[in-house]
């Protein structure tokens, strides 16, 4: 920090004593090129969460060995998914980079690479409630589900939450379906918008390009126009999906410049974004803290909620909601069209359905916001 001028260290280790989560981030060691490896390593970021350490991740497709073209696939679809990411291999081994493992491969992971960078909002809050209670990004579900018997059987002990909002379950380069638990509450399928109940086994086909993931009912995920680094800086615009559902919810948003310590001299965005279902609002409240968000709009977008909203009412005025069909959060096909035969691409889209979203935009705001229908 001495030599830096202000700016952030970032610091990497794969070995550490109690209390290195206050310094460094952790890679959880030379794992191997297979779905054990695979597996192993998406539980252990669990783990160390539970151990304080929430700033963990593993080496994408296997540090030791050579990999194969459907494991890095399922790699990839996971390992996007860990507060910390990265693609790693050791010395003389097959290269490891996407486009080595053939096109296919190399579509796949440009979608969720692109995701990641689209769901930066949502992570960062989620790193900042890290910082601040200690709760993990990566989340075992024993933390939010431990009197349910069924979090602690060993079948879904690979199960996760990625922040409080999605539920991720990894697939192993030879499964083509999945057995998934989804604990108490509604659960809307992130790739369809079908929306199952809690508390029961479902089985999921997992197609090579997709793997099971759940967003939580009543869930807020703000997310951002794609870039190709965190440099760069996304449009003005601050995407907020909210997910329907029967409960009150809230979302502690964080944004700073993402550099430097001027945060810690109130230089900084702190939101508490509230559903409330009962009351029919959206109530996003004033800003804490002085730092300008280069977000100057604010689209929300509605997932899962009736056909019969039109409108909505903000500074007493109506403001006009738009249908968008087939505006899928996260399209696994999405890079796929150039790759496959356009026949069979056209009956995956067909088989994979259109969902229909609701949005509005709003000017963004340090005031209080309140939108209510």
């Amino acid at each position: 920090m001495k030599y830096r001028n202000g700016k952030r260290p970032f610091i990497l280790t794969r070995s550490a004593f109690a209390g290195v989560q206050r310094y460094s981030a952790v890679w959880s060691g030379d794992n191997t090129a297979s779905d054990d490896g695979l597996l192993s390593r998406v539980l252990l970021n669990s783990q160390m969460s539970l151990s304080g350490i929430p700033f963990v991740g593993p080496d994408l497709g296997g540090y030791i060995g050579d990999g194969i073209k459907d494991l890095f696939k399922r790699w990839m679809e996971v390992g996007i998914f860990s507060p910390y990411v990265r693609n790693h291999k050791e010395y003389f081994a097959t290269a490891n980079e996407p486009w080595s493992y053939g096109e296919e491969a190399e579509a796949i992971s440009k979608t969720y690479i692109g995701f990641r960078y689209r769901l930066m909002p949502y992570i960062y809050s989620a790193f900042y409630e890290a910082s601040q209670k200690g709760m993990p990004i990566a989340r075992s579900l024993c933390i939010n589900y431990p009197f349910d018997d069924r979090v602690f059987d060993n079948t879904y002990q690979y199960q996760f939450l990625f922040g409080d909002a999605l539920m991720v379950t990894p697939v192993t380069s030879k499964e083509s379906s999945k057995k998934v638990y989804l604990p108490k509450g509604e659960w809307y399928d992130f790739f369809s918008d079908e929306l199952v109940e809690g508390e029961q086994e479902i089985q999921k086909e997992t197609p090579i390009y997709q793997i099971p993931v759940f967003a939580k009912s009543s869930s807020i995920i703000p997310m951002q126009s794609l870039v190709q680094s965190t440099k760069d800086k996304p449009s003005d615009t601050l995407f907020i999906h909210i997910y329907n559902g029967k409960e009150k919810n809230q979302f502690a948003y964080y944004e700073d410049a993402g550099d430097g310590f001027e945060y810690k001299k109130g230089v900084y965005c702190k939101k508490l974004i509230e559903f409330s279902p009962a009351e029919k609002k959206i109530i996003i409240g004033k800003q804490e803290g002085s730092f300008s968000s280069g977000f100057t709009k604010l689209k929300i977008i509605l997932n899962g909620f009736s056909k019969e909203l039109k409108h909505v009412s903000f500074l007493n005025e109506k403001i006009e909601i738009v249908d968008e069909m087939g505006n899928k959060i996260l399209d696994p096909l999405e890079n796929l069209s150039d790759i496959y035969d356009p026949s069979y691409y056209s009956s995956l889209k067909e088989a994979a359905g259109k969902s229909t979203t609701k949005s509005f935009v709003i000017n963004n705001s340090t005031d209080l916001i309140e939108i209510k229908w």
